[in-house]
């Protein structure tokens, strides 16, 4: 028979219902209950206070009971009736708690802390605690400028040199520890790039490079460029007569820029990369003697006739030049045997070099006065400028020589090697660097058309004249023939174009002066000689950015410092009779740093007994009576707590007066992601350093596990036993890993084999180190399975809504809360990694506000492509993981609520 309670009579009439007291039920006790899959809770109370009292009721009147059918009444007034109420709640509380029992006994519903704990350690799991913030430390050491032999040759930066942030608005100073000892020198501080080299002037060059800014150089000169083994010039072509378009004076080089009209030619190059050229400047121009004759037009035909009777007036004089001697207009007395000089018209030039000078005086063609008369090394090519184009004839003398300056290095700077402008002493090998400077700037000489970086396929025009940013660093193609760039325009808009080893459609320009700062770590594999006065840096791998050489220098005096500073506490005394003694930490929260063995985290606890140290150990279970070890765990106030043995498991704690003393480090969490260049007061300062900065912000934090996380995280410790197979299994270690909050794991193809690769995002979504997790993962998974990792790709989503708000409630609040809503429904905690968005659940999220009444979204969409038009779209599709055309690999897309979420929030009349 069965146990549930069926309460009123079927048979009863529908009209039978004169005094009430023979109403009938179809309930039934208990109620009954469906619990689906993957839900928040689950239903387990047999009724409620109403379900109890109705199947009381109808019990009055069921002929089990027939002592009670004289009880007519079914008013609440009643005494019985009353009972009946009062047992009825009672009921309803009994079973209200019998179901909250039943919800902590689950790992997924419960929600006590106290049993989400008990349960993760019935398979030893332990919620995790915080994670210090780890950051890279720039110190700057003190120089002495104008007698460096009284600067300290070498600063030793211990372990522990503290520093503190400058807080922000809302925000406290947070302090910083180095965990590693280094030694700085003040040579280490910042390392620039070569910014020149020898110039050597190439087939279409315009522009040179001379040494000196008071060269009295001005527009319109003429310059004459020639290898320096040319003696006898009239006969050969390796020179080039070219003229000063733009002089530019370099101050801070102390060089001077000058533009020529036209680029050099082929004859250049052909010379070979040892041919050495040299420039002359032409200081002196003039013209051929009577250049300025009046024409023989301009006389009087009789006057003309008895004068030159062989003269036609319709003829220009017989300019002529005769034999390899040349009259000029003028004295020059600057124009001396053995220099050059060039001959030009508009059609032709020569070149010869002057063998003799004369100062002359001469009369010819109506013309008389002062002249130089030179004698040339030949007179081949000289009666080109005799006739008709005597007149049209320039000539270039008194040339001085100029002596070339290094040429700047405009290239921006990338790859696995970095050459410095000078050589560097004992830098040792292993050494953390960091790179800093702009990100490079192009000048487009002719219109480009670039392929989408977001729409595989499509391109876009950019026109001659427009800069453009350098993102990336190029990607060689081809075997080197052809480089794949990767551009911003103004816009925003990314593309990439491939250019050949043979063209340059892009001019590098400096970068501007409010340009933002990049940054990024390096590993110093070893110092090279480029070459006599240059040092040669080759890192552990190449850049991740490409840097404007001219801003850019890599910092060598880096420490590794993690959150947190270094305290003592006096715990308290042993008690050989106690067992199982407990002992609080009285500075929480513990620091745990980053390490590449276990979970990834590591306790900076240290606990001595009458000064012996011992052993922490996850669990004192397994420990024998004589071993001294502790255990500790998080407390619910976040405190930790120290736990000894009992003497059987682990030794029992000796007797003594304040004989337990802790050292260790407080401070984790995500206050401690401090932002670049915040961390800069020094609290302690070691002999000989200035300054300190962070240049890159500090990244790995994480807060201690919460609730829901350990829900989540607890199940997936005892699914990988170890071992690492499935997808689902690489995304469950890389979420056990320190400062890891979440996961994918997915399978590309990169155009040789299949790859795993797992995208992973920090606490908040910060980035995070991926180097000491992936070794984790090739140890617990199969050695020849390709692995890689990387950063999920935030994308911010903005809408626009209009809504209705109850005429009784506040606006103003009821606005808040709906942010706050969907900030939280549509925020990192609560979004998976390519988890879509769609319109229904903005609709469902805003509804569901107290005080919102009607809802209507204008837009909604993605700030980066697709979906980025501003307008509303019924779906938002996150891009998985995916191999990029130039080999590397993206990370999945994570989309969130964008910091500025709204284009408009309106209320509705």
């Amino acid at each position: 028979m069965s146990d549930d309670i069926i309460v009123g009579d079927a048979s009863l009439p529908a009209s039978t219902d004169d005094c009430g007291c023979c109403q009938g039920t179809s309930a039934a006790l208990p109620a009954a209950r469906h619990n689906p899959p993957g839900q928040p809770a689950i239903a387990y109370r047999a009724g409620t206070h109403a379900a109890f009292k109705q199947a009381m009721l109808a019990l009055l009147s069921s002929p089990r009971f027939p002592a009670l059918g004289r009880l007519s009444t079914r008013a609440d007034d009643d005494f019985a009736i009353a009972l009946i109420d009062g047992w009825a709640t009672a009921c309803d509380v009994l079973t209200f708690y019998q179901e909250r029992i039943a919800n902590e006994a689950y790992l997924t519903t419960a929600g006590e802390s106290l049993s989400v704990t008990e349960l993760a350690r019935l398979i030893g799991y332990r919620r995790r605690p915080g994670m210090a913030a780890s950051v890279d430390l720039a110190f700057t050491l003190e120089p002495a400028p104008g007698a460096p032999e009284q600067a300290v040759a070498e600063a030793a930066i211990p372990v522990g040199s503290r520093v503190q942030s400058i807080p922000g608005p809302g925000e406290r100073s947070q302090s910083f520890e180095t965990v590693e000892a280094i030694a700085g020198r003040v040579a280490w501080n910042a390392l620039k790039p070569r910014q020149s080299v020898p110039h050597r002037l190439r087939s279409g060059d315009r522009i040179a490079f001379l040494n000196g800014l008071a060269l009295s150089l001005r527009v319109g000169d003429a310059v004459l460029v020639l290898d320096r083994q040319l003696l006898a010039a009239a006969s050969r072509s390796n020179w080039e007569l070219r003229t000063i378009v733009a002089v530019e004076a370099e101050v801070d080089a102390e060089r001077t820029a000058i533009t020529l009209d036209r680029g050099l030619g082929s004859w250049v190059s052909a010379l070979g990369p040892e041919a050495e050229l040299s420039l002359l400047v032409f200081r002196q121009r003039a013209a051929l003697f009577a250049y300025n004759a009046p024409h023989p037009s301009a006389l009087h035909p009789q006057q003309l006739g008895r004068n030159f009777p062989n003269q036609l007036p319709t003829e220009d004089w017989p300019f002529a030049i005769e034999d390899d001697v040349i009259d000029l207009d003028n004295a020059y007395p600057g124009i001396v045997p053995g220099s050059w000089l060039a001959l030009a018209r508009p059609d032709a030039r020569a070149l010869y070099r002057v063998e003799a000078t004369a100062e002359t005086g001469r009369a010819r063609f109506l013309i008389s006065g002062k002249s130089t008369r030179l004698r040339l090394d030949t007179g081949e090519g000289l009666k080109d400028f005799g006739a008709g184009n005597y007149r049209l004839t320039t000539v270039y003398a008194q040339p001085e020589a100029m002596d070339f300056a290094q040429a700047p290095v405009v290239d921006p700077l990338w790859g696995e090697t970095i050459v410095l402008g000078a050589l560097v002493p004992e830098l040792p090998a292993g050494r953390r660097l960091i790179v800093r400077g702009k990100r490079p700037l192009v000048r487009v000489r002719e219109r480009l058309a670039l392929t989408d970086a977001d729409r595989p396929g499509e391109t876009f025009a950019v026109a001659a004249g427009e800069v453009l940013t350098v993102t990336a660093p190029p990607v060689e193609l081809s075997g080197g023939k052809a480089t794949r760039w990767r551009l911003r325009s103004p816009g925003g808009r990314e593309g990439t174009i491939d250019i050949g080893a043979m063209t340059r459609p892009l001019v590098f320009i400096p970068a501007g002066k409010d340009d933002p700062v990049i940054a990024e770590a390096a590993t110093l594999e070893a110092v090279e000689l480029e070459d006599a006065t240059h040092a040669r840096l080759r890192l552990g791998k190449p850049l991740a950015h490409a840097y404007d050489r001219a801003s850019a220098e890599v910092l060598a005096n880096v420490a590794r410092a993690t959150h947190g500073e270094c305290v003592s506490d006096i715990l308290g005394g042993g008690d050989a009779g106690a067992v199982f003694q407990r002992f609080a930490l009285r500075q929480p929260p513990l620091t745990f740093v980053r390490s590449a063995q276990g979970e990834g985290r590591q306790s900076t606890l240290a606990v001595r007994v009458n000064d012996v140290l011992w052993d922490e150990v996850p669990y004192l279970f397994g420990h024998g009576p004589r071993e001294r070890v502790y255990a500790t765990r998080l407390a619910d106030d976040g405190s930790t707590l120290v736990e000894f043995g009992d003497g059987a498991a682990g030794s029992r704690l000796p007797s003594g007066r304040d004989n337990i003393v802790a050292s260790y480090r407080k401070g984790a969490g995500l206050e401690g992601l401090v932002r670049a260049n915040q961390l800069s007061l020094l609290t302690s300062r070691p002999l000989g350093v200035k300054a300190v900065t962070n240049p890159l912000a500090a990244e790995g934090a994480q807060d201690p596990e919460q609730m829901g996380e350990a829900r989540l995280n607890a199940p997936a410790s005892v699914l990988t036993l170890g071992r690492t197979v499935s997808l689902r299994d690489y995304e469950d270690h890389a979420r056990s890993f320190a400062g890891i909050a979440k996961a994918q794991a997915t399978l590309i193809w990169d155009g040789q084999a299949r790859r795993i690769f797992l995208t992973v995002a920090g606490a908040a979504g910060t980035v995070v180190a991926v180097d000491d997790m992936l070794q984790a993962l090739r140890v617990d998974g199969d050695p020849f399975v390709a692995l890689d990792a990387g950063p999920c790709r935030p994308v911010g989503v903005r809408l626009a809504l209009r809504v209705k708000v109850d005429p009784r409630r506040r606006t103003e609040a009821v606005l808040a809360a709906l942010q706050a809503r969907l900030r939280e429904v549509f925020g990192f905690g609560a979004r998976s990694l390519g988890q879509p968005l769609y319109l229904s659940e903005v609709f469902a999220a805003a509804g569901a506000v107290p005080g919102i009444e009607a809802v209507t979204v204008d837009r909604l969409y993605r700030s980066t492509a697709p979906d980025n038009a501003p307008e509303r779209h019924a779906q938002l599709l996150a891009a998985p993981a995916a191999r990029r055309p130039d080999g590397g690999f993206d990370g999945a897309e994570l989309l969130v609520l964008a910091a500025e979420p709204f284009d408009r929030l309106e209320v509705m009349p």
